[in-house]
């Protein structure tokens, strides 16, 4: 991803769109398969439901990481993201902090 950044130039935006692309990419992949939360909230919703929220979920992330693409200025993308309460991060650091949480205590549960 470093390299795309550099490839389309060193402006700011593209450093940040590359990473949250990843970011956003890791925690759709791996941290909803792996988050027993989230699992068990999805169990208990029709599936149809869970497709049409996973689309988009997906077509919100995207499009969020497409605005450090656009504007590649720092005080421009800080007040698109602050105007929108940084949401998509946040959500992103809930699903990795409950990974996190939910794995230790599956962990700790093994041992006893």
């Amino acid at each position: 991803m470093l390299f795309l950044a550099i490839w389309h130039g060193l402006h700011f935006g593209y450093v940040i769109f590359f990473f949250q692309e990843f970011l956003y990419g890791m925690v759709m992949e791996k941290g909803a398969s792996q988050n027993t939360l989230l699992q068990r909230v999805s169990a208990m919703i029709p599936k149809p439901i869970v497709i049409v929220f996973r689309w988009c979920f997906i077509k919100m992330f995207m499009s969020f990481t497409f605005v450090s693409f656009e504007l590649y200025y720092w005080d421009k993308i800080m007040f698109v993201y602050g105007s929108v309460y940084f949401v998509c991060p946040l959500i992103a650091a809930a699903v990795i902090v409950s990974n996190v949480v939910f794995a230790e205590k599956k962990s700790s549960e093994k041992q006893e």
